[in-house]
C-alpha cells in the first residue's frame, strides 16, 4: 500500500484557508457575545456587520487578521514536519488573506 506524501501547495493552500475560516468562525462568536449580540446566530451578526460601513472597513478587516494567526499553527506543523511546500500553500493562503483584508479596508 502506498503512503501518501502531504508535501503538496495546494494541499497548505487549502488547509490554509480552512483554518481561516473556522478561525473567523470562531472568533466571531467570541465577538458576538462580548457585545451582547447573543439572541441571533454568528452569520446573523455578519450580516449586522455587513450593513454599516464602518463594520466593513473597519471591524470586519481585524476579525479577519486576527483569524490569519491560526495558519501559524499550522504553518509551524508543516515546517517541524518538513512538510516544505504545504508550507508554503499556507503562506499563500495568508497572502490571499491579507489582500482581501485591504481590499474590505481601502475600497
Amino acid at each position: 500500500m502506498k503512503k501518501y506524501n502531504f508535501n503538496h501547495f495546494l494541499l497548505g493552500f487549502t488547509a490554509g484557508l480552512v483554518f481561516q475560516l473556522v478561525a473567523f468562525y470562531i472568533i466571531l462568536l467570541i465577538n458576538k457575545s462580548i457585545i451582547g449580540y447573543t439572541e441571533r446566530s454568528a452569520m446573523d451578526f455578519l450580516k449586522y456587520l455587513l450593513e454599516y460601513e464602518a463594520g466593513k472597513s473597519e471591524i470586519i478587516p481585524k476579525l479577519l487578521s486576527l483569524s490569519a494567526i491560526a495558519d501559524l499553527l499550522l504553518f509551524f506543523i508543516f515546517i517541524w514536519t518538513e512538510k516544505l511546500k504545504s508550507a508554503r500553500g499556507v503562506i499563500a493562503a495568508t497572502l490571499a488573506l491579507g489582500v482581501v483584508i485591504v481590499v474590505l479596508k481601502f475600497f
